[in-house]
């Protein structure tokens, strides 16, 4: 292992920028000159970084602690999946092979009620693995059918706790028990063998998105049952969804048409068109902060970009102008309530926290700025 290192810095948008829009001045209701609005850009604030060996050709899946998070890595070619645990300062330990017999294609790790969960693909389906806090003792639960997992794969519908999979046939929803066993399984949507699959926690209800070859879908429910949906004539390629529990404000991320995309929605009323985001790009992420939608892709040279939506819900974005891992090869992560871009490639660990400043300062953006005038502008 190498030497880990913190650097606290402030870097402003880079020049990667979305194209601003205009400010509008306030209406004048009293003497004096106006004050416009201060404007917030995306920066780094600290970096931590290591050496563990990897490869270029790596998928890594990351799921936060109370103390931390945890981190899965998979060769794309199939492998083991090696294990790694992140301090609550970000530093990563060394790899550990899990002791999980298979060659998987990709690994998701999740944490519910503080208990490690591996859920992996391999030839014969999802295989299930409760996991020990230093990722030990693995304890083999089920292996149900399907191809395509969430990330991370565990939710609630209603008051049912399920596991959204996919496979040749469509999306599945199983409900288990808190011991994770399967209780009963039920189809929601048969289509055309499905090539990702994507969901997120909106409110009490279970919103999946899932594509094909040359479809998409989005569907919301909150029972072991199918909800209303919604069906797109084209592919919505390695989709990513996130949600404000507390507005139902959700949005999905996906490569289509020309680049990234990105659909907005509120609810079950997500018959919204898309819009793109930033052309000849691809490998998109999302995730909510508790205070803003942060959003993460690799541009046409590799580079990692990030940014938020900002009061009118469009990107601010900049390029972390460093690691070009592989487009499974980095994660958008909460972690201590912070949101963290972690990559690991052949030059080895990085983790970069992301935080919002004043244009042309340093000031941190410690209070939510989205405001009513945001919720208006969503559907």
């Amino acid at each position: 292992m190498g030497r880990f290192f913190l650097m606290v810095v402030v870097l402003a948008a880079c020049g990667d920028n979305a194209s601003p829009d205009d400010v509008e001045p306030p209406s004048l209701g009293g003497f004096g000159k106006p004050a416009a609005e201060p404007r917030y850009v995306p920066a780094v604030c600290a970096v931590r970084a290591g050496d563990p060996s990897s490869s270029t050709d790596i998928s890594v899946s990351v799921a936060a602690l109370g103390h931390g998070a945890t981190m899965f890595a998979v060769p794309n070619t199939g492998g083991a999946i090696d294990g790694y645990l992140i301090d609550p300062r970000m530093n990563v330990s060394a790899p550990k092979t899990l002791a999980i017999s298979g060659s998987f294609s990709s690994a998701s790790a999740s944490v519910v009620d503080g208990r490690i969960v591996s859920t992996a693909i391999d030839g014969s389906g999802v295989r299930i693995d409760l996991l020990d806090a230093d990722l030990g003792n693995p304890q083999y639960v089920a292996t149900l059918p399907g191809t395509q997992l969430a990330e991370p794969s565990f939710y609630y519908a209603g008051n049912d706790f399920v596991m959204p999979i996919a496979g040749n046939d469509g999306l599945w929803l199983h409900r288990l028990a808190d011991s994770f066993e399967p209780l009963d399984s039920l189809q929601l949507l048969a289509t055309d063998p499905v090539r990702a699959l994507a969901a997120t926690q909106l409110s009490t209800a279970l919103l999946a998105a899932w594509s094909t070859d040359n479809d998409c879908y989005m569907m919301l429910t909150s029972r072991l049952a199918a909800g209303p949906y919604r069906h797109i004539a084209e592919a919505c390629a390695q989709p990513r969804v996130a949600a404000d529990p507390k507005t139902n404000i959700g949005v999905m991320v996906y490569a289509g048409a020309g680049g990234v995309r990105m659909m907005r929605f509120m609810g079950q009323s997500f018959d919204v068109m898309p819009s793109l985001v930033r052309e000849s790009s691809h490998a998109p992420r999302v995730v909510w902060d508790g205070n803003r939608f942060w959003i993460g892709f690799l541009d046409v040279r590799g580079d990692v970009i990030v940014g938020f939506l900002d009061d009118k819900g469009e990107p601010v974005t900049m390029s972390l102008a460093g690691p070009q891992p592989d487009k499974a090869g980095f994660e958008l992560a909460v972690v201590n309530g912070l949101p963290w871009v972690v990559t690991l490639d052949a030059t080895g660990y990085t983790a970069h926290q992301m935080c919002a400043i004043v244009e042309g300062t340093k000031e941190l953006a410690l209070d939510n700025p989205r405001g009513q005038a945001f919720e208006s502008l969503w559907p």
